[in-house]
């Protein structure tokens, strides 16, 4: 038996009618320091019958309370009153995405967060969790462009008065005002030579978060490179992606470029 945790704590009660009905939760929550707070039941054998929890209105508004008030979800019956292995895995990922767990039986056991209830349960949790660190991955390079937008809003303030980096040769501008840039000015941009500009582009350097080749425009006969301002700030990102340049090289560089819009 779990040994008794002498600071009480709140919990939400889940299970079925007949569970919340017959039995003094109260009291077993007591005997393991546990006060409960709420309780939320459903009919015999209704979460059972369901593929998807969605459909049972007493779990997801335990869910929601339980996140609410950061209190941990007791199911006092976990298998006999929920039915199926798949809503204990489901409840219980749920609760850990918001740091919190499904706490089961007499003694509040807390549900593993690395084992599972049997093999296929646990490659099951696994699987979601390697899904999970993808996404949040793949949010947190989203996440990166958003904050270089905002970054260059605060840099148009005339109040921030950043350090320049470098001197840029004036753009060439066309008959509606859009300012380009030759492979030269985007050399002195970076403090890079041109020829590492050329090999940059040739080998994938300046991409999307998707993975899609940043290209500049191409003008004249001959296709000469143009660079807008707004191609150079997702080329600038795409370095500080790659660790090209570190994040006050990134913010030195989008001042600048801030700067160059306001010209």
């Amino acid at each position: 038996m779990s040994q008794s945790i002498n600071t009480s704590y709140a919990v939400i009660v889940l299970g079925d009618r007949e569970t919340i009905r017959h039995f003094d939760l109260d009291e077993k929550a007591a005997r393991q320091g546990a006060v409960v707070t709420e309780q939320y039941f459903f009919d015999p054998g209704e979460a059972a019958s369901q593929d998807e929890l969605t459909e049972v209105e007493a779990v997801v508004t335990a869910l929601s309370r339980a996140v609410a008030t950061r209190a941990d979800l007791w199911v006092p019956f976990p298998m006999d009153d929920l039915g199926r292995e798949q809503h204990l895995r489901r409840i219980s990922l749920v609760l850990q995405r918001h740091g919190l767990n499904m706490l089961m039986g007499n003694d509040l056991e807390p549900c593993a967060m690395d084992g599972g209830f049997s093999p296929i349960d646990y490659a099951l949790r696994m699987e979601v969790k390697a899904v999970d660190a993808l996404g949040f991955a793949a949010l947190a390079s989203a996440g990166m462009q958003t904050l270089g937008v905002e970054i260059e809003r605060a840099l148009l303030d005339p109040a921030h008065q950043p350090t320049p980096v470098c001197d840029v040769a004036p753009p060439t501008a066309t008959a509606v005002g859009e300012k380009f840039y030759s492979t030269a000015d985007v050399a002195r941009f970076f403090g890079k030579s041109v020829q590492w500009v050329y090999w940059a582009m040739r080998t994938g350097v300046f991409i999307q978060p998707d993975g899609t080749p940043i290209e500049p425009i191409r003008v004249g006969r001959n296709g000469r490179r143009r660079f807008t301002l707004s191609v150079l700030r997702d080329m600038a990102r795409s370095c500080y992606r790659r660790g090209i340049v570190s994040e006050e090289e990134l913010l030195d560089l989008l001042a600048v470029l801030a700067r160059a819009e306001g010209e």
